[in-house]
């Protein structure tokens, strides 16, 4: 007779185990992953290995203060593996390309505003928004403003 036997029940962490590998099986597609930007380019094709979306609007107090804001974290977010793409949801394509024709992400323009696609899609309330997504085109983390986006990121991605 062996000097310890073992005998006791299923514990939590077998049933946790049987779970996340019975979940991981099943995955299903992001729903973000066919996401469409106002140029038709698919929103999963933009992100290497991961993506920012900010949508905002030249017109918006708010978003100009955080477009200077995202001027002085993009580099520090490419270097964390996240690339940024701003759609602006300007009235006038004017005043898009006068505000943005500087800025060293990707930026376009929807004509259609606060009816297109993408803002009905991402259920946008309010500019300027922040979304950041995983190769996966897995949402991580909705923000308000840059600067909440850069401390979550911060946190999250040392």
């Amino acid at each position: 007779m062996p000097l310890f036997t073992f005998r006791f029940p299923l514990s939590i962490y077998h049933f946790l185990l049987f779970f996340v590998l019975s979940s991981a099986c099943n995955a299903q597609p992001s729903p973000h992953a066919n996401l469409t930007l106002p140029d038709g380019s698919l929103l999963r094709d933009k992100g290497k290995p991961n993506l920012i979306l900010a949508v905002g609007q030249s017109t918006c107090p708010a978003c100009q203060i955080d477009h200077f804001a995202l001027e002085r974290f993009y580099k520090r977010w490419a270097a964390k593996g996240f690339e940024v793409v701003y759609v602006s949801i300007d009235k006038e394509a004017e005043d898009f390309a006068a505000f943005y024709a500087e800025d060293p992400w990707e930026t376009q323009h929807d004509s259609l505003r606060w009816d297109g696609v993408l803002v009905t899609k991402l259920k946008l309330i309010g500019t300027p928004t922040l979304y950041a997504f995983d190769k996966n085109m897995n949402l991580l983390k909705e923000t308000e403003n840059a600067h909440q986006m850069h401390y979550w990121l911060v946190d999250n991605y040392k």
